[in-house]
């Protein structure tokens, strides 16, 4: 559904009157920029971007953990526990 709004969005459609989305246009609006600049392979660009996102929350986690002065072994289990979170 996100992907599709996105792609919607980039082709010049307005999101809310052309298409049913009922949730904030967060990941919609970043798809069609995204899509705006490549444009093919939309669900691996989708993909892509949410593992960076994912991947940019993971660091941010680390760095908050080690600027509190958490220990190591503290940090890659709280590491542990946002990775095992689906």
């Amino acid at each position: 559904m996100y992907v599709t709004a996105g792609y919607l969005m980039a082709q010049g459609q307005r999101l809310y009157q052309d298409f049913a989305f009922v949730q904030t246009p967060y990941s919609p609006v970043l798809y069609a920029a995204l899509f705006s600049i490549i444009q093919s392979h939309y669900l691996l660009t989708a993909k892509l971007l949410s593992f960076a996102f994912f991947a940019a929350t993971a660091a941010l986690l680390v760095a908050v953990a080690h600027r509190q002065g958490c220990d190591r072994p503290f940090t890659l289990t709280v590491l542990a526990l946002f990775l095992a979170n689906y």
